[in-house]
């Protein structure tokens, strides 16, 4: 890489035109160069450009496992950024350049990533923020501060994303190259050391790109986890709603039922509680009917509000027809029972005020509980994606071990799912397999790699699908992964494990994936076979043994 150019290859005297400064510092940066010249390069003339004594660029560093400060600063909070940073999503997902004065009203956004964005503004004194983002993935951001050029300008913001363009195109290049570099110097050392070095070269592939598909998969899972989590804090809000009305509410609601109703009373609320919160299958479907039917009961037993009332029920599940489950018919059979005749006992005798008070005490009770049903069913979630997270990476099992393989495709598809989200139909065609001796980690990247693959090929098609199958012989299993998209012709199928060859965009694959893929089966003793066909769809099939020899 030729690093002898400096700066002032594109800054030889201010006789230049702006015009003229622009045009010199693309042709120089477009030249491939180490990582350290580009963002000298970058954050020099930008510098000049705005007139901006305080910049500076973070760059992904992979030792601290977070975005830090180019050159690197003294080892402080401000001067690194982890990549789970709310702000830092909400930068990948809107690849803009950012200003100081719009952190508080930034749209489609939440109070978190705002005020991390003011956070990270005020932190280094920023005015401006430009972040270096290529195919949804930030490679880095630049802030700029104490500018005496107008950022706001027309002229200043177009000159700025031409800017961004080449250096996120610059950067990457040589991040690429870098990353490049090492492979070559490892893949000779390995040589030299003959077998040992080459399986210790494997692992590290393996590794390298796993931790690639993560960085993919990341921003996915962070949103995966960030849905549920926002339930739960939008459901403790209400919960506090609730219970305010509640226990401010407990005075007229003395007030509005004698108090030989008082015990009746108290007994519904518990009774609307725990059915609300119980009751896990609230299915929908007949639901106008079954209000309906209801709120007629209810009005020829003289209940006030006897529609707004059956609404509620239906709604929360406390009310299901006949033939439903045997949770259901039980709920039936307690509101047809104890509820019935609390409601007829409750609403009797009150005045139109009353009915309506009493009534509105219910509903907060169960919206109460339905919040704390919301909360469980969002935390069941969370713990869904933690724990097929721990399964995927399998730290604490590096050899080989007794795994499902059932167990570790459905986890596989859950870490992935925030790729594909829901653009791809998932068939399962299990079969009764028994436990395989292998190691987990790797057969799992296994699955990550050609399900992704998989899907890749699937893109924009209204009836994707991919089918999962697996069967068991005397000694071995067997795992398909089919799908289909527009197949292989048969010049691509000789090439498919070649290192290096791609029928992928630019950006999208490395080439290393299926040789990764082979490498890992063989060294399970295992063997891999390929079927497809220009506009017949790819199905790979894993034929694995029972048990490794010696084990």
């Amino acid at each position: 890489m030729n690093s002898n150019s400096t700066t002032d290859d594109y800054f030889p005297g201010t006789a230049q035109s702006e015009q003229q400064q622009l045009d010199a510092f693309k042709k120089s940066l477009i030249q491939l160069r180490p990582v350290q010249d580009i963002c000298q390069m970058v954050v020099a003339f930008l510098k000049d450009f705005l007139q901006a004594p305080n910049m500076g660029i973070y760059l992904w560093n992979e030792s601290s496992g977070a975005f830090t400060v180019w050159p690197e600063e003294a080892r402080d909070e401000q001067n690194r950024l982890m990549i789970y940073d709310p702000f830092l999503l909400y930068i990948s997902d809107h690849d803009r350049v950012f200003m100081a004065d719009q952190m508080a009203h930034l749209p489609d956004s939440d109070p978190e990533v705002r005020s991390g964005g003011q956070r990270l503004f005020e932190s280094k004194n920023a005015d401006m923020i430009i972040p270096l983002v290529l195919n949804q993935s930030l490679v880095g951001l630049i802030y700029a501060g104490q500018a005496q050029r107008d950022l706001h300008s027309e002229h200043i913001l177009r000159r700025i994303e031409e800017i961004r363009s080449l250096a996120v195109m610059a950067l990457s290049n040589a991040i690429l190259y870098s990353r490049l570099e090492g492979i070559l110097e490892h893949l000779e050392e390995k040589v030299k050391e003959r077998t040992r070095e080459l399986e210790n070269a494997q692992s590290q592939l393996v590794q390298s790109e796993k931790m690639a598909m993560l960085g993919v998969m990341v921003a996915g899972i962070a949103h995966e986890v960030n849905t549920p989590s926002g339930v739960i804090n939008g459901s403790v809000d209400n919960i506090e709603n609730n219970l305010g009305f509640v226990l401010s509410s407990l005075r007229q609601l003395r007030r509005s039922i004698s108090p030989e109703k008082m015990e009746v009373m108290f007994r519904t609320i518990r009774l609307v509680a725990v059915g609300v919160f119980t009751v896990r299958n609230r299915n929908v479907r007949d639901s106008f009917r079954r209000k309906k039917e209801l709120g007629a009961a209810l009005e020829e037993r003289g209940i006030p509000h006897s529609r707004d009332l059956a609404a509620f029920l239906v709604e929360n599940g406390l009310y299901a027809p006949e033939g439903g489950s045997e949770e259901t018919e039980e709920m039936r059979r307690f509101l047809g029972g104890i509820l019935m005749r609390g409601m007829i006992t409750l609403f009797g005798d009150l005045n139109a005020e009353d009915s309506k008070f009493v009534f509105k005490f219910l509903r907060e009770v169960g919206n109460c509980a339905r919040n704390l049903q919301n909360i469980r069913n969002s935390i069941r979630s969370i713990v869904r994606i933690v724990r097929a997270l721990k399964y995927y990476s399998h730290l604490d099992q590096g050899d080989m071990t007794e795994a499902d393989l059932h167990e570790g495709l459905e986890n596989t598809l859950i870490i992935i799912s925030s790729v594909m989200k829901d653009h791809v139909e998932v068939e399962r065609d299990y079969g009764e397999i028994p436990r395989v001796v292998c190691n987990p980690d790797e057969l799992n990247q296994v699955w990550t790699n050609i399900i992704t693959n998989a899907y890749q090929a699937l893109k924009n098609r209204s009836d994707a699908r991919i089918v999962l199958k697996s069967r068991a012989t005397e000694n071995r299993v067997d795992i398909s992964i089919r799908d289909n998209g527009p197949g292989m012709s048969a010049d691509v199928l000789k090439k498919i494990w070649d290192p290096f060859f791609t029928t992928k965009d630019q950006g999208e694959g490395s080439g290393l994936g299926l040789g990764i893929v082979k490498g890992i089966v063989e060294k399970h003793n295992g063997h891999i076979r390929v079927n497809s066909s220009p506009g017949q769809g790819t199905e790979f099939i894993f034929s694995l043994p029972l048990r490794q020899p010696g084990k």
